[in-house]
């Protein structure tokens, strides 16, 4: 259970990395290995591409439990479905487990032993009934108190019990950290009260995530979840009586581009830094469901890109996602020359959807698609066809900076805006992507996406 000071809070430990505590199961990430037979600069790869790699044997190690020298470190590098982690756990001969850094889409969480009790058992990890270890984060105690406690309950030569306890509480928010201030942002922008949810005017604390953003990463993410914010305070009635426009499919989202052996994927919605205000998207709204230009192909067909697609090839892809079956026939076609407000592209590739198995709240995502892509450009226009196939939702590259390799670039520096064209009622369709390098060379795009009347 994860409980704030003012009680059970979801959004408070959104802003959190709640899987750090999960000290044994991180470190075992790869294939149920916490370690391997190899030698130090090694890697064993998983059965699901984590790669275990033995970084040193003579680490040093000062915690809450003591001054702990010769011990080695070990990293697991994995995707899931919304993160990239690097867990790097380090151990001590006897003991077990001194500290482990959990790095989630760059930001890192320390728990440093504490104290412990080992009542027998050997090696890097040593399990024996009645071992306990209790960990603490690095975080400031003003702002998160966290306790984790781990226990062996049962051992015997088949089967071993590990008993957690855990106790995580936001207290608050520190205004001079800027990871601090954009999860503030992602996680306190509206209220429950009484029968319904209401927007919080956050305007002081997107003044200060500005002022705190100082790398490239830090000031992308920065402006495109201020952009996102305030037209969610813009459009709310409550804040701005004078509001000039409304609110209806506003989102901010941080991704990652998962480069594979032969295709180009994304990862899902990331709560802990993600955020959206929407509301009814039917009738002439209908076109703003499409401003998710890049996650509604990756539902589609399962990846953003991939070395499959060539003129003449019409491959099937059928996956599961959220229990349903998605099942996408895919044709591809020369596309020709395509001329857009951000230019005229030639030799383009035209890719082909015919989307079903979607349910519930992304039904929607069902039925035909296209997509046109230009060499160095990537995507430059999208027809979503609705209303049973009788109106499509068109959205093309109105401007973009920097050109890349191949149809589908992914590179950093590259920004990429579209607009939806033809909208009637005072409708506005728009999302922009922005595209930065992390410190291992992989993609973050920051999608800022516009629904509003």
């Amino acid at each position: 259970r994860y409980w704030s000071e003012e009680g059970f809070g979801e959004g408070y430990l959104a802003s959190t990395d709640r899987i750090s505590t999960r000290i044994m199961r991180n470190a075992s990430s790869c294939d149920g290995f916490f370690f391997a037979d190899i030698s130090v600069g090694e890697s064993y790869v998983g059965s699901d591409g984590a790669r275990l790699t033995y970084l040193s044997g003579n680490e040093s190690v000062e915690a809450h439990a003591g001054s702990f020298e010769g011990c080695q470190l070990w990293e697991v590098r994995r995707w899931t479905d919304t993160q990239k982690i690097v867990c790097r756990t380090f151990y001590k001969e006897g003991i077990g487990i001194v500290r482990q850094d959990h790095i989630t889409d760059g930001m890192t969480t320390t728990h440093l032993l504490d104290s412990y009790e080992i009542k027998g058992g050997s090696g890097l990890l040593p399990i024996f009934r009645g071992n306990t270890w209790r960990y603490a984060n690095t975080c400031s105690p003003d702002f998160i108190k966290s306790e984790l406690e781990i226990s062996v309950s049962y051992a015997d030569k088949a089967r071993i019990l590990i008993t957690y306890f855990e106790n995580t509480r936001r207290i608050g928010y520190n205004n001079d950290s800027w990871i601090d201030t954009v999860q503030q942002i992602a996680s306190d922008y509206y209220y429950a009260k009484d029968d319904g949810q209401y927007i919080a005017d956050i305007t002081p604390v997107i003044e200060r995530a500005e002022q705190l953003a100082v790398t490239p990463m830090e000031k992308a993410h920065t402006r495109a979840a201020a952009s996102v914010a305030r037209r969610i305070l813009a459009t709310d009635p409550i804040l701005n009586p004078k509001h000039t426009a409304t609110n209806h499919w506003n989102f901010f989202s941080r991704i990652y581009i998962q480069k594979k052996a032969d295709s180009l994927c994304i990862t899902d919605y990331n709560s802990r830094w993600s955020f959206e205000w929407k509301s009814n998207c039917g009738g002439a709204a209908r076109p703003l469901l499409y401003n998710n230009i890049l996650g509604i192909l990756q539902d589609a067909a399962n990846c953003i890109w991939s070395d499959e697609w060539r003129i003449g090839v019409s491959p099937i892809v059928e996956y599961t996602r959220y229990g349903d079956t998605v099942k996408t026939q895919i044709t591809c076609e020369d596309g020709g020359m395509v001329t857009t407000e951000a230019g005229t592209f030639e030799n383009c590739f035209k890719l082909c959807l015919d989307v079903g198995g979607m349910k519930d709240g992304l039904s929607y995502r069902n039925g035909k698609k296209v997509y046109y892509f230009a060499e160095g450009i990537g995507i430059v226009r999208t027809e979503n066809e609705y209303c049973k196939g009788a109106k499509p939702a068109v959205y093309e590259l109105t401007s973009y900076e920097g050109v890349g390799e191949g149809y589908m670039p992914a590179a950093d520096g590259l920004v990429r805006r579209y607009d939806a064209l033809d909208l009637t009622d005072g409708f506005v369709g728009a999302v922009e992507y922005t595209y930065v390098a992390d410190d291992d060379g992989d993609i973050v795009v920051f999608a800022d996406q516009t629904g509003i009347r």
